[in-house]
């Protein structure tokens, strides 16, 4: 009987110590165990992405599930474990890597958005500077009143233009021509600087410009339930001018701006439409038309959004729409109630409709203001100033409203040289601008011209809209209480703003939708 103890005793001491010895191997074989770099992706159409099947122990035989979607190309690295996906069109498949009897998926999504290619004439020589994210800084009242502050005056500016019946809708976007403005910014000295400074940002210095606009813009494109996407450039004659490397270095390290060396000729032109339609997300295929033989430099910027509705409107219905000029005209009405941000601005009213956001904050809103009856709403909207803008914003509540807007869609176009001219910035489009900062030599350089185009559609889905910036420089010599009813069925002025600080981000009248 005590030999069958022992014994016992001894088989569960070596079965003890066979676990204690086997399990640490088992866990080093699953940490050891082939794995995809990503189990799914989303693309745009014409992008290319490179994947690995990680560990992998044996030959690795690649498939598409769909090729007409994405294909399998350029095989590579130890056992071919590494590939790259090209798409081809809107879909989605898997990509599969079969190893060692097994087989690992990648889920692709394509998206509808087409990306050209660029010619080889264009080359791209960003250099060794990179992108530093931390650099951006988030803007106090000063900031959101200054931007405000340009957002309406230059509305105010552009909407001068468009008197008479035939009024044109405007649309342009803060967002994309600030940040334009403050990369031309970072290559001025003396007169050219103060103005510049004092036009676009109140008087605050370029350090902190440049953290505020980087700080905005980095942490709106960081939301994964909307698109927000920004993108700049720089395009640069070969052969022409030399640019300083600080000015590059600035502009990479605080707006990720890319630098394209090309001849400046019928291929550039199209380079940069290009360069425009792909990082619009094809809502703009066109901001340049030629490029002179003065042209030094072209500075980009593309913005763009895409939200869905936070609660959505209810289906349109055709409703009456006045027009300024009297005309009445039957359009698609979205309609909604219930409780719904207020806003009371110099004697007009107006609401906020969220679009879906990472938190219960939300990260952009639409705001749509009805000016008080009987008033011009180019007059209203040149009366708006910063200090309105936002204290409206901050002063704003949550009521029960009933509200109404119209579906539209439209693209705009404008040259902004003269209206920056005349908000101030007199010196930057001179012979006697001093870019000083942006190039050295002989040729000294100036703006041109600031070109801007819009394009934005609103329906009861929610809303896209895009912005182009280029600025050209070239050398110089050369409960339930009673509903409040805000209804837009005549002429209104809208933005689309930034939730947490109420900065526009893209502002508009419209006239006629």
């Amino acid at each position: 009987m005590l030999m069958k103890k022992r014994v016992i005793s001894i088989l569960v001491v070596m079965a003890m110590v066979l676990t204690l010895s086997v399990t640490p191997s088992f866990a080093v074989s699953k940490k050891n165990a082939p794995k995809l770099s990503a189990s799914k992706v989303s693309l745009d159409i014409g992008v290319k992405k490179t994947i690995k099947l990680k560990n992998a122990k044996s030959k690795v035989k690649w498939s598409s599930s769909n090729e007409k979607v994405a294909v399998v190309t350029k095989k590579r690295g130890k056992r071919g474990s590494i590939i790259t996906i090209k798409t081809k069109k809107h879909g989605t498949c898997k990509i599969v890597a079969e190893s060692g009897g097994k087989k690992y998926k990648c889920t692709v999504k394509v998206s509808k958005v087409v990306i050209k290619p660029l010619s080889s004439s264009s080359v791209e020589k960003s250099g060794k500077y990179k992108y530093k994210k931390k650099l951006g800084t988030s803007g106090g009242k000063q900031f959101r009143v200054a931007v405000s502050d340009f957002s309406f005056d230059l509305l105010g500016k552009l909407a001068d233009k468009s008197n008479g019946s035939d009024r044109q809708n405007i649309l342009i976007s803060p967002a994309s021509i600030l940040t334009a403005m403050v990369i031309t910014e970072n290559g001025a000295r003396g007169k050219t600087l103060t103005e510049m400074q004092n036009t676009l940002s109140g008087g605050i210095d370029s350090k902190t410009f440049n953290g505020n606009i980087a700080g905005l813009n980095s942490r709106l494109c960081g939301s994964k339930s909307m698109i927000y996407q920004q993108a700049n450039s720089l395009w640069i004659r070969k052969k022409s001018v030399k640019v300083k490397k600080s000015f590059l270095k600035k502009n990479k390290e605080y707006h990720n701006a890319k630098v394209y060396y090309a001849p400046f000729n019928s291929k550039t032109v199209k380079d940069i439409n290009t360069w425009v339609f792909n990082n619009s997300r094809n809502m703009i295929d066109r901001i340049i038309n030629r490029l002179d033989t003065a042209d030094r430099m072209v500075i980009v910027n593309t913005t763009a959004f895409e939200g869905k509705w936070a609660e959505p409107f209810r289906d349109p219905q055709k409703e009456k729409f006045t027009s300024a000029d009297g005309s009445v005209s039957r359009v698609n009405m979205l309609a909604a109630s219930g409780y719904h941000r207020y806003i009371k601005l110099n004697g007009g009213k107006g609401f906020a409709k969220y679009y879906i956001g990472d938190d219960k904050n939300h990260s952009i809103a639409f705001v749509g203001i009805l000016p008080p009856e009987g008033t011009d709403v180019n007059d209203f909207a040149k009366g708006i100033s910063g200090s309105d803008w936002i204290n409206a914003w901050n002063s704003s509540k949550s009521e029960n409203l009933v509200i109404k807007v119209p579906e539209f869609k439209y693209d705009y176009s404008a040259s902004l040289g003269n209206p920056l001219a005349a908000m101030g910035m007199k010196t930057a489009f001179t012979p006697g601008a001093d870019f000083s900062r942006m190039t050295s030599g002989p040729d000294r350089l100036q703006i041109d011209d600031v070109l801007h185009k819009t394009h934005i559609e609103l329906d009861k889905n929610g809303t896209k809209a895009a912005a182009a910036t280029a600025v050209v420089m070239k050398a110089s010599s050369i409960m339930m209480d009673e509903p409040i009813e805000v209804y837009l069925n005549r002429p209104f002025v809208y933005a689309l703003v930034d939730a947490k600080t109420g900065i526009p981000l893209f502002a508009g009248i419209i006239y006629r939708p």
